[in-house]
């Protein structure tokens, strides 16, 4: 019996998950009834993912216009018509999701001598308060462990200006970051 036993546990740790880590308690099996005892051990590690969606899928809602211009800003929050891009996020630990630019101004492509316009004025909506981007890392939002159906709204608004704002196209890299707490 010890050797039928043996060759059965022999194939069940062979036929076990690579990622599952078995041990047999030491001993002999002897007579009707007996019990061995199998630990199973498996390690998961953290897992995140973000996504996007709807990120400029239907034109850019921040291309200013002459009210625009003279609000000062042109939110996308407040433009009809387009869906908001969002984020979503699955993590099996709280995480966090920070955002920054990548560059002190916006990269400008037209025919004035380039404004130099600051990052600055692009905004991100932070706890429903728009914020400044900067180059250091800001938390615009946090959460519990969740599936993947936890999803915020990545609002943006950029400051417009007559006396500073020259024709032309600005560009300003972003970057967002997805961590454990």
């Amino acid at each position: 019996m010890n050797k039928i036993l043996s060759i059965a546990l022999a194939a069940f740790v062979l036929a076990a998950p690579a990622f599952a880590q078995d041990s047999v308690q030491d001993g002999d099996c002897v007579g009707a009834g007996c019990d061995l005892k199998i630990t199973t051990t498996i390690t998961v590690p953290t897992l995140m993912s973000a996504q996007f969606s709807g990120l400029n899928q239907y034109g850019n809602p921040l291309n200013p216009t002459y009210a625009d211009f003279v609000a000062g800003y042109r939110a996308e929050d407040e433009v009809g018509g387009y869906p908001r891009p969002k984020v979503i996020i699955a993590s099996n630990v709280p995480w966090q999701v920070s955002i920054k630019a990548l560059t002190n101004t916006f990269t400008y492509s037209g025919t004035a001598t380039d404004p130099a316009k600051p990052a600055s004025d692009m905004q991100v909506k932070m706890n429903g308060t728009y914020t400044a981007l900067s180059t250091s890392d800001q938390v615009m939002a946090t959460g519990a462990p969740t599936n993947p159906n936890h999803k915020f709204s990545l609002d943006q608004k950029v400051l417009w200006s007559f006396s500073k704002d020259a024709p032309g196209t600005y560009a300003l890299g972003m970057q967002l970051t997805l961590a454990a707490q």
